[in-house]
């Protein structure tokens, strides 16, 4: 749950205020100038999606002790993580 709450923070972080040193330099550096604000949106999105799968993953877990709720975080990780690659692809250009 604390990995979660960590995730969800940085995600805002990026997101809402643009604080874009918070990632690697190597995503940032082939991005324009006038695609930062938005590529600073998108992959803050992708964060905070995957931070808050696994903060309501870790408190279902807790309070339910089902496994089932482990769905939930593969279902919000994989949207992250494809909120992230297509913003990448989109403003980067490349994944790696």
């Amino acid at each position: 749950m604390i990995i979660g709450i960590a995730l969800t923070v940085i995600g805002v972080l990026i997101w809402k205020k643009k604080i874009l040193f918070l990632l690697h330099p190597y995503h940032t550096q082939a991005v324009e100038q006038i695609n930062k604000k938005a590529y600073a949106i998108k992959v803050g999105q992708g964060i905070v999606i995957i931070g808050k799968g696994t903060f309501l993953t870790g408190l279902l877990y807790l309070w339910l002790e089902r496994g089932w709720v482990w769905y939930l975080f593969i279902v919000c990780f994989i949207v992250g993580i494809f909120v992230l690659i297509r913003a990448t692809l989109r403003y980067n250009g490349k994944v790696i």
